[in-house]
């Protein structure tokens, strides 16, 4: 054959060249695409900066007021305002926990006391005014507020240089310096806080931070201007002006650390000074303080010249990793969010644990649950660090103070003061913002394995030894108590129970307890024909005359992973083709999440007042209800069918030694159908039980749950939950 006849190779070369062809204008088309998405992002950014926002309003150098900004920037603002909200995090944040206003302090909601959570800052702090009161910190909103009504107002006399970081006082400062913000700084020092406090109006303003003109960011307080001045010349540079010589991305953190420092009051005037003149870290700051000789103040158990470190964020920020890296604190704290087409930094001011998405995935791609487990990894380390150290430091206090009585002399003393002094600065500067809750357990399980072992202190139940009962309780400033018994037996009474908790409470008052929190039941009564019921009135009446504050807790019923009613009734549905219930099953219960009662409990813990509350779900069902709602949610479905209470005790009677376990009692029966386990009052607890069975509908009634056996073999029986 031929070969210009075609054959099989003579069509190879044109489509080889077409198929190079298509390719061509398939990546020619791909990077039209690419450099026209690049021109439009490009112009939108351009767009965005020429117009960064619409003025509504002239705003200058004496507008405080930030709503009046706001006019001006809506979107800053909005976010600016939520800096009123209180949510914790599981190693700090605040808790909006109420309190009845008075007189002399007006606020409904104060956050919780760390002082009265670790009685160790008490002894670390004697004789000084934050062993009067210390409390977490709470958002921007409550900085000046919360300041005004302090406790350690009460028992010290604060200068006005008190407010140099607790209010917006820019224009304070300049109006009474006749426009020099140094002078009015001078001025405003040394006068008594009340008389002071008179010329400031509002918390961080706007103005504090940004040239009304030109939006930029500025440092406007005196004593971060002057404190980075004296850095800069220990590093050899002279003159050094904030804000003429910082980078944009540097005043990102310095209009923070204006104000997040440590500092002192500087002689008779009380000049706010940054000890910054020999570096920012802990040992410059140390070096520095005992170079000119300062002292806080005495420490009234030893008479060591004691410091007290403030808030030195900044300093430990410097002293980070994220420093390191170019990030700065707004970067984490107040990162920018998308509104629209606008990139907006939010002013909501607040923990990055709590804001996961924008402060920390921008730039550690990760999931979210290892972001936060990692940061809580690292939380719990510091804790367990900073408890070894704060116990070793009250040691030293104790021992300082045992020689001091026994007549030893200030030479002989001399040497232990000096290492009070720099252990406790040096375990102030990272406890100021970072301080945890020491906890220990008295337990009847001291051998139970437990996620937060060798993290708390276990002792066991000594009922019969009240002196032993005793030093389990010394130094703890609340006591929680959730000990009980289900029902009599052999081995345990509620009897007992009531013989042995009122001797907890003997104990507790004895070791110098400042609070109990007590979980009783709901309507317990005196009268009742339950002995249930009624020793748990009896204790109540017990502790309300006790002497001790004291906050009852009234549950109905609990639900949770160690659950036994919702557990059990979940079992008898999986393995039953009906299930009975007394009478008409008409009879109410409200249960409640046993974290929401554990949150109300540590709530409690931080409050002073006697009060009762019922702690109950936001749910109410009848028995029957119940029970179709927990068929429903696991998938077993089973008609319900109405016994006499006899016959149904009869059955459980005959199932319970098949699994060694009192399924029920006639007591219990009976104030189920007294409709005792159900109230009137508003649900203190949020978590709904038809959303926590949706969520835990594989695992809920897989394992039958015996209370017997849990009181036989505590190790045991709650591994195999």
């Amino acid at each position: 054959m031929d070969d210009s006849t075609g054959g099989p190779g003579a069509s190879a070369q044109p489509t080889g060249v077409v198929r190079l062809l298509l390719l061509a204008v398939v990546a020619t088309a791909a990077v039209a695409v690419g450099v026209t998405a690049l021109l439009i992002n490009i112009f939108e950014r351009k767009q965005e900066a020429k117009t960064t926002f619409v003025r509504v309003v002239d705003v200058t150098d004496d507008t405080e007021d930030p709503a009046v900004w706001g006019k001006n920037f809506p979107l800053e603002y909005d976010s600016y305002l939520k800096t009123v909200d209180q949510v914790r995090t599981r190693h700090g944040g605040s808790e909006a926990l109420p309190r009845s206003p008075s007189t002399g302090d007006p606020r409904a909601f104060v956050s919780r006391s760390k002082i009265d959570e670790d009685p160790r800052l008490k002894v670390m702090w004697a004789g000084y005014a934050f062993a009067k009161d210390f409390r977490e910190e709470r958002g921007h909103a409550y900085m000046l507020e919360d300041q005004i009504y302090t406790q350690r107002q009460v028992v010290a006399q604060q200068p006005g240089t008190c407010l140099h970081c607790h209010a917006s006082v820019y224009v304070p400062y300049r109006k009474l310096g006749n426009g020099d913000l140094i002078a009015g700084f001078e001025k405003l020092n040394p006068m008594p806080y009340q008389e002071a406090r008179k010329l400031v109006t509002h918390p961080v303003a706007c103005v504090d931070c940004h040239d009304p003109k030109t939006m930029q960011l500025r440092v406007t307080r005196p004593g971060f201007l002057e404190g980075m001045r004296a850095f800069k010349a220990s590093q050899g540079v002279q003159g050094y002006d904030v804000n003429r010589h910082s980078t944009r991305q540097e005043m990102r953190s310095y209009v923070c650390g204006q104000c997040h420092v440590e500092y002192y009051f500087k002689g008779k005037e009380k000049r706010l000074t940054y000890p910054w003149h020999k570096g920012l870290g802990v040992d410059d700051i140390y070096a520095y303080y005992q170079e000119i000789g300062f002292k806080d103040w005495q420490h009234a158990e030893t008479g060591a010249p004691t410091l007290k470190a403030q808030h030195p964020e900044f300093e430990l920020y410097n002293q980070g990793i994220h420093a390191r890296a170019g990030v700065a604190c707004a970067d984490c704290h107040m990162p920018y969010r998308r509104e629209g087409a606008m990139k907006v930094a939010d002013h909501h001011v607040r923990c990055p644990v709590l804001n996961i998405n924008r402060a920390c995935q921008s730039c550690h791609h990760w999931p979210e649950e290892e972001l936060k487990a990692r940061v809580e990894i690292i939380q719990q380390r510091f804790t367990g660090l900073r408890n070894v150290a704060m116990d070793a430091l009250v040691d030293l206090i104790g021992d300082l103070k045992a020689a001091r009585a026994a007549g030893r002399t200030d030479p002989e003393l001399e040497k232990a003061r000096q290492a009070q002094r720099k252990a406790q600065f040096y375990l102030d500067f990272v406890e100021a913002e970072t301080a945890g809750r020491k906890v220990r357990t008295l337990t009847n399980s001291p051998g139970r394995s437990s996620p937060l072992a060798g993290r708390v202190d276990v002792h066991p139940f000594d009922f019969d030894d009240p002196g032993k009962l005793c030093r389990a309780l010394q130094g703890a400033a609340v006591l929680y108590n959730t000990y009980w018994v289900r029902f009599n037996h052999l081995a345990f009474s509620h009897a007992r129970a009531v013989e042995n908790t009122t001797r907890l409470f003997e104990a507790a008052r004895e070791a110098g307890v400042s609070r109990v929190v007590h979980v009783s039941i709901t309507r317990p009564s005196l009268d009742s024909e339950l002995e249930y019921f009624r020793g748990k009135a009896a204790l109540e009446k017990t502790l309300g005359s006790s002497g001790l504050s004291h906050a009852i807790l009234r549950p109905a019923v609990l639900f949770g992973r160690e659950d036994i009613l919702i557990n059990n009734i979940a079992w008898m549905l999986r393995r039953f083709p009906v299930f009975g219930v007394f009478g008409d099953g008409r009879y109410r219960l409200q249960p409640i999440f046993v974290d929401d009662l554990a949150s109300l409990a540590v709530a409690q813990g931080s409050s002073r007042e006697n009060v009762v509350l019922d702690a109950i779900g936001p749910e109410t069902f009848a028995y029957r209800d119940l029970v179709t709602t927990i068929g429903a949610a696991i998938g077993r479905t089973r008609p319900i069918i109405e016994i006499p209470p006899w016959a149904g005790l009869l059955f459980a009677r005959l199932l319970g030694p098949i699994l060694g376990d009192v399924i029920i009692t006639p007591e219990e029966v009976t104030g189920l159908m007294s409709d005792l386990l159900c109230t009137d009052s508003a649900p203190t607890g949020t978590t709904k039980l038809t959303d926590w069975l949706r969520v835990n509908a594989a695992t809920v009634g897989h394992r039958y749950s015996s209370e017997l056996a849990r009181r036989r073999d505590r190790v045991r029986a709650y591994d195999l939950l």
